[in-house]
């Protein structure tokens, strides 16, 4: 199935939450994977998520996608302070934010959970994050423009 249509709902549904951010959609369609739906949105919710809440009000959050690598490839930019450099290689660890003593509300669960459902996808979440922002990166494997829905997990 085309990855795009739920992402871009996905966008829809946050823009609707987050009135007062902007959240911009750079690529073109068709991406082909086979996916679960429900967990791909809640991959993307939470990642999309992330980045309008550890990112200033007045900055976009960018989510590009493509297909070029016979993989679909979402990246998520945001800027904002970077994630701390101690906390990068733990960043997909649950219970992470609530160990490093972060303020927030929630248990530091979003991103490893988006990390296993990109694992029972048999893709992959890795992050980046410097003085010049944040960006989530996922990798899904590629499929024929004529597969259908398949649930992996």
């Amino acid at each position: 199935m085309d990855v795009l249509p739920l992402l871009k709902q996905t966008i829809e549904q946050l823009a609707l939450r987050h009135r007062d951010r902007s959240i911009r959609l750079e690529g073109a369609g068709p991406c082909y994977a086979q996916f679960d739906e429900v967990r791909l949105r809640q991959l993307f919710s939470n990642i999309i998520g992330n980045a309008l809440q550890h990112s200033p009000a007045d900055e976009p959050v960018t989510v590009k996608i493509d297909d070029r690598t016979g993989m679909v490839r979402i990246a998520v930019e945001n800027g904002g302070p970077p994630i701390p450099s101690e906390m990068l290689n733990s960043h997909f660890t649950p219970f992470q934010r609530k160990a490093a003593g972060k303020k927030r509300a929630g248990l530091g669960l979003g991103p490893y959970i988006a990390s296993e459902i990109a694992r029972a996808h048999e893709g992959s979440i890795q992050v980046k994050s410097d003085a010049g922002g944040t960006v989530f990166t996922m990798l899904l494997p590629g499929a024929p423009a004529q597969a259908g829905a398949a649930s992996p997990t």
